[in-house]
């Protein structure tokens, strides 16, 4: 997670009160906690890919099931409407009249041929799922680098804040007491003035 921007510290008992700290410290401020909460809401977004990624997959999961179990209902329904209608042929026929011996092969080649149907669908199942599971890791992987590298980079960017921030109040405080010097120059000259002409 992303860290606050330290404030430069100051020495209270030798600093002066400059007139336009507290506006500056107030705009620093302000930067700084937009600074954190836009860090933090990009984190959230990035884990939020990998928990949409991982419920999309559960779903994707729980639909491949649902549909194989369909398929295979839907083929044991076939297949047993396909061996009803054979021994109903036999037994119109007449042509044997031990049906239970015909059955058993029948019933093996019947289970041999629902393994060989579900064959290709198992692979292809078992081939998305590997896809799938591997995206998820890479996904997962990437984020997580990014995620550390954006906290890497943050640090950085906390200390050029902190030099920046410096900076700023340095130049603040030089162009605060040029300015007093100018007005005190200025006061002076005007007392001296007044002092002549009186």
């Amino acid at each position: 997670m992303s860290q606050k921007v330290n404030k430069p510290k100051e020495n209270k008992k030798t600093e002066e009160q400059y007139f336009l700290d507290p506006f500056f410290e107030t705009l620093w401020d302000q930067y700084e906690n937009s600074l954190s909460i836009s860090r933090r809401r990009r984190e959230q977004r990035l884990r939020g890919i990998v928990d949409t990624l991982d419920k999309t997959t559960k779903f994707n999961e729980e639909y491949r099931e649902t549909l194989k179990a369909f398929l295979i209902d839907v083929s044991n329904m076939n297949n047993r409407s396909v061996l009803k209608r054979f021994k109903n042929k036999i037994e119109k026929t007449n042509e044997s009249s031990d049906t239970e011996t015909i059955e058993q092969p029948v019933d093996g080649t019947n289970r041999k041929l629902e393994k060989i149907m579900l064959t290709p669908l198992n692979s292809s199942f078992e081939l998305i799922d590997k896809v799938e599971k591997n995206l998820k890791e890479n996904s997962e992987s990437y984020i997580d680098y990014v995620i550390e590298r954006s906290n890497e980079w943050s640090v950085v960017t906390d200390n050029y804040l902190n030099k920046f921030r410096l900076s700023h109040q340095k130049i603040n405080h030089r162009m605060e007491d040029r300015v007093r010097l100018l007005f005190t120059q200025v006061n002076t000259i005007y007392r001296f003035n007044n002092q002549a002409h009186s």
